[in-house]
């Protein structure tokens, strides 16, 4: 039933425990491209970061990031530690991390450009491919 519940909710918004969370991108460019970055080493704490960055309604975590050093890597863990401190279950503050990461990602990876700096885009004619 919970995972009918959240896939009935609109991108924006996430549950965790009985609160339905909305999610909004953060003003700083500089703080969305920290919490991507750090799916590069710690998929998990990404998520986290991304929730509580993200976490635009009532019940945000009081924790800081500025607080933090600005290292989303002790941000999430902080993050991490108030929400089960709530009694929140681990599966619903990563599944509402899941929806922050994916408003957060296309908001600083832009696609066209990944694939044209990658060479994913299909060869133009006549050009060699290797």
């Amino acid at each position: 039933m919970p995972d009918e519940v959240e896939s009935a909710l609109p991108p924006n918004r996430a549950r965790v425990g009985a609160r339905i969370v909305e999610l909004e991108l953060p003003a700083s460019l500089a703080i969305r491209l920290d919490v991507v970055h750090l799916l590069a080493t710690n998929a998990t704490r990404a998520q986290v970061a991304a929730l509580g960055v993200c976490w635009a309604s009532s019940g945000r975590p009081q924790v800081r990031y500025a607080a933090c050093g600005y290292s989303p890597a002790v941000y999430a863990e902080r993050v991490l530690d108030e929400l089960k401190g709530r009694g929140e279950r681990i599966s619903e503050i990563l599944a509402a991390g899941m929806r922050a990461l994916a408003l957060l990602i296309p908001s600083v990876i832009d696609g066209e450009a990944v694939e044209s700096e990658a060479g994913f885009s299909a060869p133009t004619a006549g050009a060699s491919t290797g």
